[in-house]
């Protein structure tokens, strides 16, 4: 039997999912799951940052929580749903779920992920919740630029 998905939180330096991943959190938030996702305000690669932007302009439309983590670079990777969580090497983009040698842990259950748990609202409370009035202000050249950039996303 399957079961509704409550809570889904994201902590990704490199958020470029398939559109399949953008479909299911969107259906998540429909059927009222909390979804929290945590990035940084600037990966290491400017194309990524577009790409990843194109995204969440799709998903504040859903009323999906996105963080920008402000005090540095975050390369922190982990997926936690419901009392479930991976934590590891991957990102969540087409490279690290087809091309690249990752490795996770899972995590289960209320004890194992308490301390993830708690990292993630240390990170969180360090970040900025982006508005989807605050990226509705992304010039005409930066929506198109941002676009163009998620055509690339299995090579990214």
């Amino acid at each position: 039997m399957v079961t509704s998905v409550k809570q889904i939180r994201i902590l990704t330096p490199y958020f470029v999912p398939s559109k399949k991943v953008i479909r299911a959190l969107i259906t998540s938030a429909k059927k009222n799951g909390t979804i929290e996702i945590i990035v940084p305000s600037r990966s290491d690669f400017i194309i990524v940052d577009l790409a990843g932007r194109y995204v969440l302009r799709k998903l504040l439309k859903y009323n999906i929580k996105v963080y920008q983590y402000l005090p540095s670079f975050m390369h922190a990777k982990a997926v936690i749903v419901d009392d479930w969580a991976t934590l590891g090497s991957h990102n969540l983009n087409h490279r690290s779920l087809v091309h690249d040698l990752e490795m996770d842990i899972i995590l289960e259950g209320k004890s194992e992920l308490q301390p993830l748990l708690d990292y993630w609202e240390s990170l969180k409370s360090k970040s900025h919740l982006i508005s989807k009035e605050e990226i509705d202000k992304d010039s005409f050249i930066i929506r198109q630029l941002c676009r163009i950039s998620f055509w690339f996303k299995n090579w990214l």
